[in-house]
């Protein structure tokens, strides 16, 4: 989600004059990019037939340094029901700032969140 790869591929195509592309492999990529930490607590209460009708998330972000996207990706947690009708929905997101620099993942905050077979509660 940040501006960190783009810069270089941009100065390789001017010295070149060509179209440039930088490609990471996996495990390079998995060294240089920081994700943000995150804790989660989530609570669903279940009727017997199996319908979530309750859900509670507290949730802490470690933002790393610099802060970047973390307050952006913690607005994302009002999306925490995903793609279920849950009529009682309560989030609380915290986040704080370490010396380590992190960033947020591929969807923005809501893929750190589990699928509700994998909740504790």
């Amino acid at each position: 989600m940040d501006v960190i790869v783009e810069p270089i591929a941009t100065l390789a195509a001017m010295k070149t004059g060509r179209p440039s592309i930088q490609v990471h492999a996996r495990r390079r990529n998995a060294r240089l990019v920081i994700r943000s930490a995150w804790r989660m607590y989530f609570k669903d209460g279940v009727k017997k037939d199996g319908r979530i009708i309750a859900r509670q998330i507290t949730s802490y972000a470690d933002a790393g340094a610099y802060n970047r996207h973390t307050p952006y990706a913690v607005t994302k947690h009002r999306q925490c029901a995903g793609p279920y009708r849950i009529p009682n929905v309560s989030s609380t997101p915290t986040a704080s700032t370490q010396p380590q620099p992190g960033s947020a993942m591929r969807g923005f905050g809501v893929t750190p969140l589990p699928l509700p077979s994998s909740t504790n509660g």
